[in-house]
Order: structure tokens, then sequence, then C-alpha cells
């Protein structure tokens, strides 16, 4: 936030997002956001280290070559591929070890928790883990791109976004909680979607001639 508060003008808003992404994913996996002294060391080292390696595994599978020719980018990817699953098993490790008490469950929280007597095995928590941020990281900042650049379009957008922020800042009595996700989420059916701008046209097998491209209809 602090480099947005420039007068300098923001070309790419990419990176600050990646970044923001990965903070939610980790706020809900492992309930990390920095007021937990005894999360420091996690912040300061870990979670960058887990940035890092999430990112080069990304963009070797998506663009093998952006890591460099021939076994070099292989290597580098099964690096970091190494390397994310350690630090991903030593936050698994250390919950089982000293369970974190807060009144906001996160993924860990509730995958650790044994739904029967036998439970998931260290493995198959680093490997949820490692799959719900894999999946959600790079989708994550790319929604926050799109909703960054409407509201720079549109800028009455802006007031509206701050409206919807002041009213669960401080129309909450003390003690009041934000609503929850099953309360919200009906909300969104007021958005229209995208597919919804051009209706889809049927018609029958018979009215497209012989080599004609079936998406044409």
């Amino acid at each position: 936030m602090t480099k947005w508060n420039n007068t300098k003008p923001v070309y790419s808003t990419r990176s600050d997002m990646m970044a923001l992404s990965l903070a939610v994913l980790f706020k809900a996996c492992l309930n990390i956001d920095g007021d937990d002294k005894d999360d420091t060391r996690i912040l300061a080292g870990d979670v960058a280290a887990c940035q890092w390696h999430l990112d080069v595994v990304l963009k070797g599978i998506s663009n093998p070559m952006a890591l460099g020719r021939g076994f070099e980018g292989i290597k580098k990817l099964k690096r970091s591929h190494k390397a994310l699953g350690e630090l991903l098993t030593e936050f698994v490790e250390a919950r089982t070890i000293r369970p974190k008490l807060s009144a906001h469950a996160d993924l860990l929280s509730s995958i650790l928790a044994p739904t029967d007597h036998r439970g998931l095995s260290s493995d198959e928590v680093t490997g949820n883990l490692f799959l719900f941020m894999f999946a959600g990281h790079e989708t994550t900042a790319n929604a926050l791109i799109y909703i960054i650049h409407l509201m720079a379009i549109f800028p009455a957008w802006q007031d509206w976004a701050l409206e919807e922020i002041d009213q669960l800042s401080h129309n909450r009595a003390d003690g009041e909680e934000v609503p929850y996700y099953s309360q919200i989420l009906p909300q969104t059916q007021r958005l229209r979607a995208i597919l919804a701008l051009r209706p889809r046209a049927n018609s029958s097998a018979t009215d497209r001639s012989p080599g004609s491209d079936p998406s044409a209809t």
C-alpha cells in the first residue's frame, strides 16, 4: 500500500495482487495474518519462501521456458516443488504438535479434525494444502487484477465498493462478526454473468451444411 500511495503511476498490479492472493490463502489455510506473535517467524521467512517456490512451480507448469532451457529449467522446477512440499509439511507438523487456538477455523484445522477414528495422514494433509494453494493462488490474483482494472476504468464502482466496505466496518455493534460466506454469496446474484450477454442460439443438425463450422450457430 505504501508503494501505491505515492504519486508515481502504476502500470501493473500483477506482482502486488500475487502477493495479496498468497496472503489471503495463508489466512484461509493457516489463519496467519501477522497479528499473532507466534506467526512472526513463519511470516518473515517461510511465507516469503513459499511464495517464491509456488511462483516457480506455476511458471514451470504454464511456461516451462520461463525457467530456462533444457534440464536447468526442469531442475529448478523440481527443487522448488520439493522445497514447497517441505515447507507445507513443516506447517502441518507445527500445527499438529501445537494446535492454534482461534475463534475462526482455517482449512488446516478442518483437515486435521478427524471425522472418524482414522483421520488423514500427514502426507494427505500436506497434499490437500498444496492442491488448495496451487489451484487458488493465481486464480485469486487474476480475479483481483480484473477487479482493480474495472474500478480504475469505472471510478463510480470505487465509490460503490467503499460504501459496501463502510457498511461492513462501521455499522456493526462491538463484537459483531462480519456476515458469513453463506450470507454474502446470495448477494452475488445481483451480478450479471458475462456469458449471459450473448444468449446461446440452438439449431438442429439438419440446418447445417456438410463441412460447416458448428460454432457458427
